[in-house]
């Protein structure tokens, strides 16, 4: 299992602006990477070789399917 790949508490980034202090105190713990869009946190990780961009309330989507 790769840690920087795994996407876990995207339900904590839903509803909230990149630079809230909540935000910006979870990416301290988060080993994938997080970057602001339009102000919005954006999670990225690498699949099969393709970065792959997410915004987190579609990861919550794709994690019940």
């Amino acid at each position: 299992m790769n840690p920087y790949n795994t996407v876990f508490d995207a339900k904590r980034l839903i509803g909230r602006k990149f630079d809230d202090v909540e935000v910006q105190s979870d990416l301290k713990h988060f080993p994938f990477r997080v970057f602001s869009k339009s102000g919005k946190p954006v999670i990225e990780v690498e699949y099969r070789g393709e970065t792959k961009q997410f915004v987190s309330f579609i990861v919550q989507i794709q994690h019940r399917i």
